[in-house]
């Protein structure tokens, strides 16, 4: 883990860029063509490398994050506005945040959750094991058929489904709000109808 350099990541990056994508032969499963992937999954599968070193960076494995600062492909005009915030541009806004949900932002942004499946945690959610806290996300809030209503469910896919570690700094700011919303309560409120639109308004 500590032996990769922000070099080694450029390179990947460049590789799955131009020949990361094989095309196999359905008669014997050998390679009989490359190309690259779209600079959308480029950027998604770097943002999930980007989080592997943030853990190992918070567990002491090393000291820097090599995949901070990758230049990526640029994407055309037609693909999505790229939406993933740097921690440069979190610190700018956060004093434009009520202050009140500042904490929601912190933990949005260092646990990768969605603001549909921050709105449903309860105390329940979150367990500690040798000194990690843990939060397990199985649930998630979305707006109704009515376009005004919020309703609960499961999340997206399976994939979905899934247990994140939470660094201390972030959890300093969230013990408080677990310990005032008690057993079985929400832990983020937000206002009325409940759902994530309400939530992003509000703030």
């Amino acid at each position: 883990m500590d032996s990769i350099d922000e070099d080694d990541v450029a390179r990947w990056v460049s590789w799955i860029a131009t020949e990361g994508k094989a095309k196999r032969s359905r008669n014997n499963g050998e390679v009989i063509s490359r190309s690259g992937y779209s600079p959308k999954s480029i950027k998604n599968s770097h943002s999930f490398l980007y989080s592997i070193f943030q853990w190992a960076v918070r567990r002491g494995h090393r000291m820097d994050n090599p995949a901070a600062e990758t230049r990526l492909p640029k994407k055309s005009v037609t693909d999505d506005r790229n939406k993933f915030l740097t921690a440069e541009e979190v610190t700018t806004l956060m004093p434009h945040v009520e202050a009140r949900y500042r904490p929601y932002v912190t933990f949005l942004f260092n646990t990768g959750l969605r603001a549909g499946e921050l709105l449903v945690l309860t105390p329940e959610d979150f367990t500690v094991a040798d000194g990690v806290t843990y939060v397990s996300v199985s649930k998630n809030v979305k707006t109704g058929g009515d376009g005004k209503s919020a309703i609960t469910g499961l999340p997206k896919s399976e994939r979905s489904r899934r247990r994140i570690d939470v660094d201390e700094g972030t959890m300093s700011e969230v013990w408080p709000l677990i310990r005032a919303a008690g057993h079985g309560n929400k832990i983020f409120t937000y206002p009325k109808p409940g759902h994530s639109a309400a939530l992003n308004k509000s703030m």
